[in-house]
């Protein structure tokens, strides 16, 4: 019986991380290290006001996950005791024995496996890594993982259950047999800084793509992986939306298999506030191969974009990044400036574009590059490039919102 490992690299750009101790938690319920049968999220600082949202991850399956309003300036013990009140409340089967001592949240929970996500940005939540990508290297049969740990400073990085200090890594993993290309596998990486979680940034792989299938809930509104981009501050809103028909209650309570796409019970949603604002969101895939080229999906919907009677658009993008592969400018997401491609203006890296003459009908339609219509042909990577950038622009005033709900990169070349 085969085995392959996942050996993770870690991007951190120009940011130097410090490698250091998690510190003790002060409170004689959670004191001493953590173990697979018990352990403490321990909040700290106070509330911004919002939406918390307790997320337990579950292989292959929508998450389960618990939320509660918090108010801005509320003490970190106020919400330690309404989240442990609403864990034991919505899923006693395996949270009853949840309790709040002050501001630590001792959990009954495998280690690692639980995350922190919604528009509450307080309370010593850090940010959730960002880009996660992975491939398949035959050779070495392994599975390669990077990522962006964007400004955070993270404690520890949780990379599919095992603990992470700062610096590169490389883990065993084993597998029942071959490589599973037929159902793939999805992994997972949060950073922990004092004692608290991030929300998850979450790939599947295959034997020749990713994808992004798992869909957890939103960090402060950003679908995972992504961030957000606008050209005027404050005149874009992002919104974690919810699939029509989804019963969130019952979700919680029956958790679903996701086989694709239109199982992900959230999708992004994105609006706009004045006619001359472009907005949007992106997400780079890392560690690629030079020389190969790759074939971007992605799924995009208008919604009730149609009944729209001021000029709209919405659009789909993808290029290669520069060799260092330093992050796009605004100014090359909204096509001002040149491209590492050389290629400039609206149409710049264009995949598909929509408008008032042209909508999804409110329904997910399915676009890839080197599709008829395509400004873009299959993307080969240029010697030292390893990085594709994928983003989506949107404009238009008072805007219902445009939506994205799924990404996938297929290496062409095998």
């Amino acid at each position: 019986m085969n085995q392959f490992k996942v050996k993770i690299v870690w991007y951190v750009g120009a940011f130097i991380l410090a490698c250091c101790a998690v510190p003790q938690l002060g409170n004689s319920q959670c004191d001493g290290p953590s173990d697979r049968v018990r352990h403490c999220i321990t909040l700290n600082g106070t509330a911004s006001g919002g939406t918390l949202v307790f997320v337990e991850r579950l292989w292959g399956a929508t998450p389960r996950y618990v939320s509660i309003n918090t108010s801005a300036g509320e003490s970190p013990a106020d919400v330690a005791t309404s989240l442990a009140s609403a864990l034991r409340e919505t899923i006693p089967i395996s949270f009853g024995s949840v309790k709040a001592f002050g501001p630590a949240l001792r959990l009954p929970l495998t280690f690692g496996s639980e995350a922190l996500a919604g528009t509450e940005t307080g309370l010593g939540i850090p940010k959730p890594p960002l880009s996660l990508s992975g491939r398949y290297d035959p050779k070495s049969d392994q599975v390669i993982l990077n990522w962006s740990n964007g400004a955070e400073s993270y404690d520890e990085l949780r990379v599919h259950l095992n603990e992470a200090p700062a610096g590169t890594t490389t883990y065993p993993y084993a597998s029942n047999g071959r490589f599973k290309t037929e159902y793939g596998r999805t992994y997972f990486v949060n950073g922990v800084h004092g004692g608290v979680p991030s929300n998850y940034a979450i790939i599947d792989v295959s034997e020749h793509a990713q994808e992004e299938l798992d869909c957890p809930p939103f960090y402060n509104g950003i679908m995972p992986n992504w961030s957000s981009w606008s050209s005027a501050k404050g005149a874009a809103k992002f919104e974690q939306a919810v699939k029509p028909k989804v019963d969130l209650k019952e979700l919680v309570q029956v958790p679903q298999n996701i086989d694709g796409p239109d199982d992900k019970p959230f999708y992004q949603l994105i609006k706009t506030t004045a006619p001359t604002v472009q907005a949007g969101i992106w997400r780079k895939f890392l560690g690629l191969i030079p020389g190969h080229t790759y074939r971007l999906y992605a799924r995009l919907n208008t919604l009730d974009m149609d009944t729209a009677k001021a000029e709209w658009s919405y659009s789909l993008h993808a290029a290669y990044n520069a060799r260092s592969g330093a992050d796009l400018t605004v100014d090359q997401l909204s096509g001002k400036s040149a491209l590492p491609d050389g290629s400039t203006g609206v149409s710049a890296a264009r995949i598909v574009q929509y408008g008032p003459s042209v909508t999804t009908k409110g329904e997910w339609s399915q676009s890839a590059t080197g599709d008829a219509g395509s400004q873009v042909k299959d993307i080969t990577l240029p010697d030292g490039v390893n990085t594709i950038t994928v983003w989506v622009r949107h404009s238009g005033a008072n805007t219902t919102g445009v939506g994205i709900d799924w990404v996938k990169l297929e290496d062409l070349t095998k």
